[in-house]
This record gives structure tokens, C-alpha cells and sequence, in this order.
């Protein structure tokens, strides 16, 4: 008496089967299975004329599908049970805000950039480095989207150039921070 496929989103949750039994016969017993673990608890309600089971969330992101048999004696349908798949979360995106190259004076100072941050994923830490000696205290202040640092002052005749990186995870973002000589 029921749809021929029963649908549930992702999430799971309850199904129910109805069926008409007529002219039942002694000893034999109306039996309802599944294969598919995911669904479980199949009980049959005889004086409802129904069985019932529960899906289980679907947490990968392909679509599955399951029979439940419902036999008796050698009488049996079946039922497709059909699940939707797990939405897949939007993959992270950084990006950096503003220009890529920052530019110092001999003197040194303080430096800073702004970044975004959308999709994050739990457990990933945005990091900031730089491999030069002459750029110090960089940090992430996540809570206002920015990389600060502190850039030493140039006490040679040669004009310097490195980066200050940002990664999230695979991601990253660099700004080429250039410092000019002091005078001779």
C-alpha cells in the first residue's frame, strides 16, 4: 500500500511500509529485512498493518539506496529505500586584501595586511612566517583579519626584499615586503 521507493534526505530519520495481508494462513510469519546496515530496526506493527525502521545520516556525499524485503511465506515485495547524499562544505578560500608588495624606508617600521578568510574548517590554524631575520613579531590577528610585523631597520647600502606568508592548511597568501638602503 506504500510508494514502491521511500525517500529520506541526508539527515535519515524514520520510514514506515504499509502493507494488506489477506487471508493470512497459520504458522507462517510475516518477515521484513534489509541488507544494508544503515537501515535498522525494522519492526513489524501487525495490528497497524506496517513496518517500520529507522535510516541512519548519510555522511558520505554519494546518494545510496537499500531494499527492504517484506516476505511472506513465498508472498514478498519490496520497497527502495533511497537517501540523498551528505552536502560536501564549501572548500576554504583565503585571500589577501590590498597590495601585495609593501614598501619600507631605511628607518624600518611597523607592517600589516589585511586578509579573508571564508570556509573555514575546524582544526585549521592560519599561520604567518617570514624566513628573514630583519622582519620580526609577525602574528595573525584572526579576530580583525590582519598580519602585523615589525621590519628592523637597514643599516647596509643595499636595498632588501622578502616575503611574509600566510597559510591556511594547502592555502596561502604572500606579500613581498621591500625595504630601501641607507644612505652611504
Amino acid at each position: 500500500k506504500s510508494e514502491a521507493t521511500v525517500k529520506f534526505t541526508a539527515e535519515g530519520g524514520n520510514g514506515t511500509i504499509k502493507y494488506e495481508l489477506v487471508n493470512p494462513q497459520e504458522e507462517v510469519e510475516l518477515e521484513a529485512t534489509c541488507e544494508a546496515q544503515w537501515v535498522s530496526a525494522i519492526a513489524i506493527d501487525e495490528a497497524k498493518s506496517e513496518v517500520t525502521f529507522a535510516v541512519a545520516a548519510n555522511e558520505a556525499y554519494e546518494a545510496r539506496n537499500a531494499k527492504v524485503k517484506v516476505a511472506y511465506g513465498e508472498l514478498s515485495f519490496e520497497v527502495i529505500v533511497e537517501q540523498a547524499a551528505a552536502e560536501k562544505p564549501a572548500e576554504p578560500e583565503l585571500t589577501l586584501k590590498g597590495e601585495a608588495t609593501k614598501e619600507f624606508a631605511a628607518e624600518g617600521g611597523n607592517g600589516e595586511f589585511a586578509f579573508e578568510l571564508k570556509n573555514a574548517v575546524e582544526g585549521t590554524e592560519l599561520v604567518a612566517a617570514c624566513e628573514a631575520a630583519w622582519v620580526s613579531g609577525v602574528a595573525v590577528d584572526a579576530a580583525n583579519s590582519k598580519v602585523t610585523y615589525v621590519v628592523a631597520a637597514n643599516d647596509t647600502t643595499e636595498a632588501r626584499e622578502t616575503k611574509v606568508v600566510l597559510t591556511y592548511g594547502e592555502l596561502k597568501v604572500e606579500v613581498a615586503v621591500k625595504q630601501a638602503a641607507a644612505e652611504a
